[in-house]
């Protein structure tokens, strides 16, 4: 059906061209004495599919609010406070310096290990920490291939936390 309004359209093209064409002959040998002989009634309009939008913008409200400058904020100090203090700070020369520490006696040492000689302290956060420190460092590596198990402390609460993750290893520059 595509094929044959594609033939019937294509065919209705080359009618137009070829009366075209004709009326262009005619006109050749008895040219208009006018110079302008063809005068556009109004100015073109021209449509270019690029130039339309993909979809219609609706404008949105724009959002009103108020502020109520008589009525002082309740503002809780010691919550504030003490939400600033239970952020934690993992202190990465410490944790280079267990590292340096371990490596003194051995070649090298996978994070479960360390882990075992110098307990985490600080939670979940210390762990991202040492595997921060061995993707900075040359020496140091993660062994994709192989999984470690860790256990840890919650720094939350009393329980237990149980880690799978590939393993760590650091290694005594050469």
């Amino acid at each position: 059906m595509l094929d044959e309004g594609n033939r019937q359209e294509n065919r209705r093209v080359a009618e137009l061209i070829l009366e075209i064409q004709s009326l262009a002959l005619k006109t050749a040998d008895n040219p208009p004495s006018e110079a302008n002989f063809w005068i556009l009634e109004e100015e073109p309009e021209l449509n270019f599919f690029i130039d339309r939008p993909l979809h219609s913008l609706q404008e949105s409200p724009s959002p009103s609010f108020s502020i109520d400058s008589d009525t002082p904020l309740e503002i809780d100090l010691e919550q504030g406070l003490s939400e600033i203090y239970r952020q934690v700070y993992v202190d990465e020369t410490l944790l280079r310096n267990n590292i340096d520490r371990a490596l003194t006696t051995r070649n090298e040492i996978t994070l479960a290990e360390l882990v075992e000689l110098y307990p985490i302290a600080q939670g979940l956060a210390e762990i991202v920490a040492y595997v921060g420190i061995a993707k900075q460092e040359e020496s140091y590596y993660i062994n994709k291939t192989k999984f470690e198990y860790i256990n840890i402390n919650s720094v939350e609460s009393e329980d237990q936390l149980s880690l799978t993750m590939e393993q760590v290893v650091f290694r005594r520059s050469l």
